[in-house]
């Protein structure tokens, strides 16, 4: 448990008059059809509770994390998601139209991908670096 959430015992309870950037860690990527998901069947509120927050401070960014270090462990049935998603143009282009729908209705103000891979995998770096740009231009 983080100090902040020994500290809080909800979203409500975060002090964000100071604060830039909100991060939610994690949303996860659904296996095959690419959408965004709460990590370990975690209510599908918990997105909205905390771009909630940004009604308090007008200034604030909400920001999802996706992926983390347990999705993308080895032997999870959510390790090779990342990859996947970028093997294709298909695929990317469908993460990214699931994406950007998550996080219009979520009111997100931008992602983080938190894609924890070993180096043997560099070979994902182009179709990674083409959907990064993809998002980028679909986002203005």
């Amino acid at each position: 448990m983080t100090f902040l959430a020994q500290l809080v015992q909800n979203f409500a309870d975060i002090p964000v008059g100071g604060l830039t950037h909100l991060y939610f860690s994690f949303g996860y990527i659904t296996p095959g059809d690419f959408n965004v998901a709460p990590m370990d069947n975690l209510p599908v509120t918990l997105f909205s509770d905390l771009t909630d927050m940004k009604k308090k401070n007008s200034g604030l960014k909400a920001v999802v994390a996706l992926g983390g270090w347990t999705f993308n462990d080895n032997g999870t049935t959510t390790q090779p998601v990342f990859s996947d998603m970028v093997s294709t143009q298909q695929n990317r282009a469908k993460f990214i139209t699931n994406l950007l729908s998550f996080l219009r209705e979520f009111a997100f103000d931008g992602v983080d991908f938190d894609w924890v891979c070993s180096a043997g995998h560099r070979r994902e770096a182009i179709p990674n670096a083409k959907m990064i740009l993809g998002i980028s231009w679909c986002y203005r």
